[in-house]
């Protein structure tokens, strides 16, 4: 599966506001944290990671909440974005003609130091 690549043929789009990183939200407004569907939020969940792998009820679910923002944030920021679901169920963001997996993204970013969400947004939102 690729992380950017042309979208499958039989590609649907799906606009939906309910993917939204709830227990993320409200972990970072625990702490006093904004989040927002900003780079700023994205900048902030990078520099709480440690804590929040840490925490029993967030840091199971991290990687789905980190993907979930980082789509919400595509979305919102980079040119033409739009959430949308390959055949098979799994959503992704569709940015200009390729599609962005920000599942598999945000579990490299968590759980392997992959590249950060922060650099990534930036990426899509200069369309490379």
């Amino acid at each position: 599966m690729a992380l950017y690549g042309p979208a499958p043929r039989d590609h649907v789009d799906a606009s939906w506001s309910i993917l939204q990183p709830e227990k993320l939200t409200r972990w970072l407004g625990d702490r006093g944290e904004r989040c927002d569907a900003s780079m700023d939020t994205l900048v902030t969940v990078e520099r709480v990671l440690p804590s929040a792998l840490e925490d029993d009820d967030l840091g199971p679910m991290l990687a789905v909440e980190v993907a979930l923002l980082l789509g919400q944030v595509l979305v919102s920021t980079a040119p033409d974005a739009r959430w949308a679901v390959w055949p098979n169920g799994h959503p992704v963001v569709r940015v200009g003609h390729s599609d962005v997996d920000v599942v598999q993204l945000s579990d490299a970013f968590v759980y392997d130091q992959g590249e950060s969400v922060s650099a990534i947004a930036a990426r899509c939102q200069r369309g490379v």
